[in-house]
């Protein structure tokens, strides 16, 4: 995605503000910068077809014409809260959390943003110093991330539960989604 024009496009019609500019221009590469778009997006009640209509106006058809279908599936489906997303995870099998976190491990070596979940971790007394150590000795963003789901797992459904917290809290939400639409026995979740 183009970043720059969208945001110009956004700004235009009033669903980002000057200081949502900065926010997202002050990130160091295009990927950060289309996450933390979508970050701010999320958070804007009814953004999505201003998101849609500036990826039009920028010439981005394929992404616009994807997210229009989605949003079409979702039949105006309001994201739930957060508390709802956790109620939803725990009502899942410790098997099915498993299986969904081993599913989603490219979203996860593609979108995790690993810092924050361990502070979150550790704070939580779900992570030893000495496991952090070794998640972090990983060789690779890969490696690293490999680790940290093997970590997770390994704590049982209690652990992966305080592991989609954990993205909750750092505003991973896209991420969320993406594990929680790999679940089976899990109402798919929009995310706008």
């Amino acid at each position: 995605m183009r970043v720059d024009t969208v945001i110009d496009a956004l700004i235009s019609s009033g669903t980002l503000n000057v200081h949502d500019e900065h926010e997202i221009m002050g990130k160091l590469n295009s990927k950060e910068k289309n996450r933390e778009l979508l970050r701010i997006l999320i958070e804007k009640p009814n953004s999505l077809n201003e998101f849609i209509t500036a990826l039009r106006n920028t010439e981005q058809y394929e992404l616009a014409n994807l997210l229009q279908n989605q949003g079409a599936a979702a039949n105006a489906t309001v994201a739930p809260t957060s508390t709802e997303l956790i109620r939803k995870f725990e009502n899942l099998s410790e098997k099915a959390i498993e299986d969904s976190l081993t599913r989603s491990l490219q979203d996860i070596v593609d979108m995790l943003e690993i810092k924050e979940v361990l502070h979150f971790l550790a704070d939580e007394g779900h992570l030893r110093r000495a496991n952090r150590e070794s998640i972090m000795a990983g060789s690779s963003n890969f490696e690293q991330h490999v680790k940290l789901v093997d970590h997770v797992k390994k704590g049982g459904k209690k652990r992966c539960i305080i592991f989609i917290k954990a993205l909750l809290e750092t505003k991973q939400l896209v991420l969320v989604h993406a594990i929680a639409d790999k679940m089976s026995g899990f109402d798919t979740v929009y995310l706008f």
